[in-house]
């Protein structure tokens, strides 16, 4: 009883922050977003999608954009 409702409290916490932060640079620009540190754009990707990173599609240096799917929240 009292873990389910201290998981209930840490859902409704992140889904607070995730909200504050999204207000706070809603409409910035990518210039802007680039500039940000890397935590804070980390945390704005976090709280917009649900990242999943599939298995690679070929090897060789480099990132595969196609091997990250980005779903919204």
């Amino acid at each position: 009883m009292v873990a389910d409702r201290l998981a209930q409290l840490r859902e409704l916490t992140a889904a607070d922050a995730a909200s504050r932060l999204i207000d706070r640079y809603i409409g910035i620009s990518e210039d802007e977003f680039k500039g940000l540190p890397l935590a804070v754009r980390r945390g704005i990707v976090a709280a917009c999608y649900t990242v999943t990173v599939l298995a690679a599609s070929g090897r060789g240096p480099g990132f595969r954009p196609e091997d990250v799917r980005l779903t919204p929240r």
